[in-house]
C-alpha cells in the first residue's frame, strides 16, 4: 500500500473537492467519466470518506498517491464536463477556487508549486 498523505484543505476547497464527486452522480457523470476515465467504482469509496469528513465537518482528508490523482482528476473533468456557465451554478466555487484546489493537492502531493497561490494573482468573480 502507498503512503498515506493528509492535506488541510479551507473550506471552500473542501466544497470544491465533494462537488467535484457528487458531479459523477449528476448529469454530467457520463461525460466525467469520459474525461477523467475513473468509473464510479473508483469514485465510490473516495465519495464515501469526503461525504464522512462532511458531517464530521473536518477539512482535511488523509488518502493514498492513488486516491489523490482520483480527486485532482476529478476535479479537472468538473471544470469541462460543466464548461464555464454551470460550473459556479453546479459547484458553488469560482475557476480560481477550482483551480487553488488542485494546486493545493499537487503541492502536498507532487511538490509541485509555482511559488503563489491563483488567488494571490486572480479575483474570483462571484454572479
Amino acid at each position: 500500500m502507498s503512503e498515506i498523505i493528509k492535506i488541510e484543505f479551507d473550506p471552500r476547497e473542501m466544497q470544491v473537492i465533494w462537488s467535484a464527486l457528487i458531479e459523477y452522480g449528476g448529469g454530467s457523470s457520463y461525460v466525467m467519466g469520459r474525461i477523467s476515465s475513473h468509473s464510479t467504482e473508483t469514485i465510490s469509496p473516495i465519495y464515501e470518506m469526503v461525504k464522512e469528513c462532511r458531517t464530521l465537518n473536518v477539512n482535511s482528508l488523509a488518502l493514498a498517491e492513488d486516491q489523490w490523482r482520483v480527486i485532482y482528476d476529478s476535479i479537472n473533468a468538473t471544470i469541462y464536463a460543466l464548461g464555464p456557465f454551470e460550473l459556479e451554478i453546479c459547484t458553488g466555487c469560482g475557476l480560481i477556487d477550482i483551480l487553488q484546489t488542485n494546486l493545493t493537492i499537487a503541492t502536498h502531493v507532487w511538490g509541485a508549486y509555482g511559488g503563489a497561490r491563483w488567488s494571490d494573482y486572480y479575483k474570483a468573480e462571484r454572479a
